[in-house]
């Protein structure tokens, strides 16, 4: 007689074998598709962040090379590279058209004598500042004016009144002159004619409030400095600054007031005789550079005082020969360089690196200029005027501004200040991604000190000491915390519990005191009680015994605390911590992210320990407890040791957990990127910056490829966490594997 089912069994092999190679290849499918997944994310991070350390890229595009004009002393452009301005030393005035390298004669400069010749000019904002041959000083006001037809863009070039200075021929030969413009369109002069006296005159235009009307004050006052200067740089404002640099290299700051001037320091540069001197955006800065194309930055810096004086911050990559020309950006920290080779370097001054350096063939180079956007470069020689189309969109951002100290513009030292915008004009993004790790390593550290231990007992106590009618209902309860939203938490830590912890401060300093000691004379109390008596007793009796006695730590924890407190601290500890130990108290602090923080990860390193504690063979334990050893010594030299693979495993994910956590810490951290272990104070993490930041920053813009490359970092340190996790659970399983 046939056995059908072994017939069956033989008919359906195929069919089996089929479906095996299929759940193979699936399994196999998903893993690659995984890790594809991961690898794709990672190489959209990379191609997000890496721009940011591109170099500038530079290409000419429009250049006259005839030659037959006099070279251009000054330059100007408007903010759309349209229509540029220049001014030749003729005194000639012309109108260039950037998009076809047209150029066209707007006159000779107005007041300008027949033999005058034009020996220096520079334009300062919608000004140019002319230096002639007849020791004659010239302020050339002008405007571009926009306009349409149709959809076409059309710029125009309008030119002012020239304001003349100077006494004309036989006057002692000028030594230095500079310009300062204020933002109400007021004017600073400053030149020195040989040595000794400084000439200041300002106009100043004041509007009247009830009738609008515009009135132009003038006046001019002399400063005895008692040598001769080289250069001389007048700061916007009022009542503003002169910082003035000798034939020695010396700086000399004077804080000028409405009639005269008050020294305030001079300062050994230790550059020697300087070629060129030119200031930054925003007027703070100095760049100094010397006939070896040396180049340091000056600006001044506070002491604990608050008193200001200049320093040398930092030096940047020479030019090899001597710099002949500044020239300032408008919009930022740039600066661009023009050398006696004829080369061209383009700086940044808070990141300290050049970013492109060439030669525009233009020959013997006169004057320089960067447009108001800072996306061209003008330049102009002896064999022509030509423009330079430049592509730098990142110039701020490097390793050492990004993960190095940088030292900013009045600050007192070096430091690292993650400060993405800012109320000012002048302000400076400050990209440090330091303080953003530090806050991630310590909302996680805190947050794992309080919930490591709790876990890990709590799981330990479930496993071995729990009656297991109980223990299926309260394992449940707990893995059903771990499905409570983390934004839920984040809010009820920012409403609920940083108020409370701020007013009942001196309850929460009970409560880790108490509720321990409670629960050790509940357990001393279960230890005492009669064998027999516990068995006639309801299951679960033990937990209500322990239960009782945390809740009457707390209960007492809370009605102690307001006289302690007040005892204590006054009846105020968050102002005793201020006042008496020094240091900052927030509202949102790390103390509150550590409560709340650890309510999202006690439940997952509860159940994968739970798991790990109760799968440990049962032959171990009753082995042990045979020889002698009690329920705590099982627990502790076998138990924990052979669960440890697990165990370990459950702290790195929760580890992991806490490192990625955004909701949580982005409401109730207090976002303040700020690097201090002080538990009362907020920090700002990774993860939450990123939230913060990321809908307020302008698309493939310097912030947003910066929140890419925090991206990197995160993703790195959690890689680096669930790696070394990894190694050490192998490790472990390999060790007490023979157990």
């Amino acid at each position: 007689m046939i056995d059908q089912d072994k017939v069956h069994a033989r008919s359906s092999l195929p069919g089996r074998l089929r479906k095996n190679r299929a759940a193979e290849a699936l399994v196999y499918i998903g893993g690659l598709g995984t890790i594809a997944c991961i690898l794709g994310i990672l190489v959209f991070l990379l191609l997000e962040a890496l721009p940011l350390f591109g170099a500038a890229s530079v290409e000419e595009e429009v250049i006259d090379v005839t030659g037959k004009r006099p070279p251009l002393l000054a330059m100007a452009t408007d903010s759309f590279q349209i229509r540029m301005l220049g001014l030749d030393v003729e005194g000639g005035l012309w109108g260039y058209s950037l998009r076809d390298g047209g150029s066209q004669s707007l006159g000779r400069l107005q007041g300008l004598e027949t033999e005058e010749t034009v020996r220096k000019a520079k334009a300062v904002g919608h000004h140019i500042l002319v230096e002639t041959d007849e020791e004659r000083l010239a302020v050339l006001p002008f405007a571009f004016e926009k306009s349409y037809v149709g959809t076409q863009r059309r710029i125009s070039i309008e030119l002012d009144t020239v304001e003349w200075w100077g006494t004309g021929p036989g006057a002692p030969p000028i030594s230095a002159a500079d310009l300062a413009v204020s933002e109400e369109g007021g004017l600073t002069i400053a030149w020195q004619r040989g040595s000794g006296v400084v000439h200041i005159s300002r106009v100043l235009v004041v509007e009247n409030a009830f009738t609008l009307e515009k009135e132009t004050q003038k006046s001019e006052y002399g400063i005895e400095v008692g040598l001769t200067l080289s250069f001389l740089h007048v700061e916007s404002g009022e009542p503003g600054n002169l910082v003035a640099v000798d034939g020695q290299g010396r700086i000399h700051w004077w804080a000028l007031e409405e009639e005269g001037a008050t020294k305030k320091q001079m300062l050994e540069t230790g550059l020697g005789p300087l070629s060129c001197v030119g200031p930054l955006q925003a007027d703070r800065s100095l760049i100094l550079a010397n006939d070896r194309g040396e180049m340091r930055q000056f600006f001044r810096v506070p002491d604990e005082h608050g008193e200001k004086a200049f320093r040398g911050i930092r030096d940047f990559p020479p030019m090899g020969s001597a710099i002949t020309a500044i020239a300032r950006s408008t919009r930022n920290k740039a600066f661009l360089v023009s050398s006696e080779e004829g080369k061209l370097g383009l700086y940044y001054a808070t990141s300290g690196k050049r970013d492109w350096m060439g030669d525009p063939d233009v020959g013997e180079i006169r004057s320089i200029a960067l447009s108001p956007k800072g996306d061209g470069i003008l330049v102009s020689g002896s064999e022509g005027v030509a423009r330079l189309a430049v592509d730098n969109p990142h110039p701020e951002t490097s390793m050492g501004s990004l993960l190095g100290k940088v030292w900013y513009e009045d600050y007192p030292e070096p430091t690292y200040t993650w400060q993405s915008t800012g109320g000012t004009d002048d302000f400076e993004p400050k990209l440090s991604l330091v303080p953003l790790v530090f806050g991630t390593i310590k909302g996680t550290f805190f947050s794992m000190l309080l919930a490591i231990p709790l876990a890990l007992l709590a799981a330990l106590y479930a496993s071995l000491f729990l009656h297991p009618t109980v223990r299926k209902w309260v394992k449940p309860a707990i893995e059903i915390m771990a499905a409570i939203p983390s934004v839920i938490l984040g809010f009820l830590c920012a409403i609920y519990l940083a108020p409370f912890l701020e007013s009942s401060f001196g309850r929460f300093l009970l409560l880790p005191l108490l509720v321990p000691l409670f629960l050790v004379m509940g357990s001393l109390l279960l230890s005492r009680m009669p064998t027999a008596a516990m068995a006639h007793l309801p299951k679960g009796t033990e937990l209500l015994i322990l239960g009782t006695s945390l809740l009457v730590g707390g209960l007492l924890s809370f009605l102690l605390g307001a006289p302690i407190e007040s005892w204590i601290f006054g009846g105020d500890a968050p102002a005793w911590i201020v006042q008496n130990l020094g240091v900052p108290y927030e509202q949102r602090n790390a103390i509150v992210i550590a409560m709340g923080m650890s309510f999202a990860v006690i439940p997952i390193i509860f159940s994968i320990s739970e798991d790990a504690i109760s799968n440990v063979p049962r032959n171990l334990i009753s082995g042990s407890l045979a020889l002698g050893a009690n329920r705590w010594e099982t627990a502790v030299r076998v138990i924990l040791p052979t669960a440890s693979p697990g165990i370990f495993s459950a702290v790195m994910i929760g580890l992991g957990r806490a490192v990625g956590e955004t909701m949580i810490v982005l409401m109730a951290a207090g976002n303040t990127a700020i690097m201090d272990w002080n538990p009362f104070n907020g920090f700002r993490t990774l993860s939450a910056n990123i939230a913060v930041e990321i809908p307020e920053a302008p698309h493939e813009g310097t912030l947003y490829r910066t929140l890419f490359l925090a991206a990197i970092l995160l993703f790195i340190m959690t890689f680096f966490l669930n790696s070394v996790a990894e190694v050490v659970r192998q490790r472990l399983r390999s060790r007490y594997a023979n157990l």
